[in-house]
């Protein structure tokens, strides 16, 4: 397997952690991940944990924990592309920030997914949104600071400095960097998306000083009730609700 869970209980006369329980064990072998994968995400809540592993495709695994000494999975999904960043929102919805991915296993544009786990054995995914080509990055790829997550209502609102890259000759090319934010209604499944450019990178003749100013490492937003604010290229701006 090439994820292997350890339950640890701390052992005050000894100052050491006991291992409780692993995942695979002999009881339940089934590996968590598939052969050749890679551990991307992985997010406690709880009596549950979630994990993505990824190679081709994205393994969501819901674990249960309720029992320390017998964890075990619940449940599975095979979703394109896979989540570097897990997120519960609600109490029965998960959201993740990641890449996107082809049949081969080739990592494509930025995407966000939700998931409906309200039933640990048969997760759903709800909706997805990919942005870019190959190779966009976003601030999530330096930090797990660079998303910010909020619930207003009935919606899930996620924001996301991003640098969408396009095919340009055959090339990779970065065209524009800003904030992205979606909203998402669990009730309706819709979804809305806006996006804030900051700046254009022309190419040829590509100015390097930009990308040192607006490195996608510096970039930061916060969810308000008006908006969003915005710390991009040095300055901190207010992007009203749309």
């Amino acid at each position: 397997s090439p994820a292997t869970l350890t339950v640890l209980r701390e052992n005050a006369s000894r100052r050491q952690l006991d291992t409780v329980a692993t995942l695979p064990n002999t009881r339940r072998p089934t590996p968590l991940g598939h052969a050749g994968e890679q551990i991307h995400a992985v997010h406690f809540a709880g009596s549950r944990a979630y994990l993505v592993t990824f190679r081709r495709t994205d393994p969501l695994y819901l674990l249960d924990l309720s029992d320390p000494a017998d964890p075990r999975t619940a449940g599975e999904l095979v979703t394109p592309g896979f989540a570097d960043y897990l997120f519960p929102v609600g109490g029965d919805r998960l959201a993740g920030v990641g890449h996107d991915a082809d049949a081969q296993g080739v990592v494509q544009g930025l995407q966000v997914a939700w998931y409906d786990v309200a039933d640990p054995a048969h997760p759903r995914l709800l909706q997805r949104r990919t942005l870019g080509g190959p190779g966009s990055p976003s601030a999530l790829d330096h930090s797990r600071h660079g998303v910010d997550v909020a619930t207003q209502g009935s919606r899930i609102r996620v924001a996301l400095p991003v640098r969408v890259f396009e095919t340009r000759q055959g090339q990779q090319v970065p065209t524009w960097q800003g904030l992205v934010r979606w909203g998402f209604d669990p009730a309706t499944g819709a979804v809305t998306e806006h996006i804030t450019e900051t700046t254009r990178f022309s190419t040829p003749g590509f100015d390097p000083s930009l990308d040192d100013r607006f490195s996608l490492r510096k970039e930061r937003a916060r969810l308000v009730d008006t908006g969003s604010y915005y710390l991009s290229g040095g300055e901190v701006r207010h992007i009203p609700a749309p």
